[in-house]
């Protein structure tokens, strides 16, 4: 995840520089702790027209994860402490995911513990970018969010990213995306509230007992008043996390079992 922001006006020095963006490039997601990084940036350019300015900060921030603005420039400071991971892993809460999308809830939680591609639609960006913010919180015990992309305009470069790529959570505003089903395993329609499975993903898809189980669960969470955002997201990662064990034991049980029949009487 990064940041960026946008600026503009004059200077004694850059006159005929009429706007300028400031992009931060990061490994971590964490995008309002780079977009505040950001925001620092641009304001001391903007003040001082000077890269020099923003590469001081930045390298206060690389040796010491903190830095202020020179004197006279009116900006907040920055410290890296201000800003845990966890809380931007959570600032898209599950709870509306599930309050969307009830008992369909267990398909997305299938779709993203299996690492399958999936297309969300919707025609307004900042509700496509909050929802699609949230799916990666159903494989909250990978704590990836590497796989979004949420916004993606169809051009050519967007697209081969996309087909690059062997599982992704990505956003359109295009609803013509619905028929280019060989991007995505499940297209999702936020507008609709609809789930829908590719029928060449359906196999891997089909619903279980578990599935019913775990949909349940989450609508309940979802449901209490009294269960945070965190409780909701905590049902949803004991619930993979026992699936995991059980299916570890039985993978245990049977090898034993096997080495057990290989043995010479």
């Amino acid at each position: 995840g990064g940041g960026a922001a946008d600026g503009g006006g004059g200077g004694k020095s850059t006159n005929y520089v009429a706007a300028f963006s400031v992009c931060v490039l990061a490994t971590e997601f964490n995008a309002e702790k780079y977009e505040a990084l950001c925001a620092l940036l641009a304001r001391v350019y903007a003040a001082q027209r000077n890269p020099v300015s923003i590469l001081e900060c930045y390298l206060q921030v690389f040796a010491r994860g903190a830095a202020r603005a020179p004197a006279g420039v009116d900006a907040d400071a920055f410290a890296e402490a201000d800003w845990d991971v966890r809380h931007a892993y959570l600032a898209s809460p599950l709870r509306a995911v599930v309050a969307a999308f009830g008992e369909q809830t267990a398909l997305l939680w299938a779709a993203l513990v299996l690492k399958k591609r999936v297309v969300v639609y919707a025609d307004a960006v900042p509700a496509l970018q909050r929802f699609t913010r949230a799916l990666p919180l159903l494989a909250f015990h990978r704590q990836n969010w590497s796989v979004l992309r949420p916004y993606v305009v169809p051009t050519k470069n967007e697209v081969a990213d996309l087909r690059s790529a062997a599982h992704y959570v990505a956003g359109f505003t295009e609803p013509a995306v619905a028929e280019q089903h060989d991007l995505y395993d499940v297209y999702v329609d936020l507008n609709a509230r609809r789930v829908v499975v590719a029928e060449h993903a359906r196999r891997d898809m089909a619903l279980t007992p578990f599935h019913n189980e775990l949909a349940a669960a989450l609508v309940d969470a979802a449901d209490d008043a009294a269960k945070s955002d965190q409780d909701v997201v905590r049902v949803a990662v004991t619930k993979t996390k026992g699936l995991i064990n059980k299916l570890a034991a039985l993978r245990a049980a049977g090898l034993a079992a096997d080495t057990a029949r290989r043995r010479p009487p």
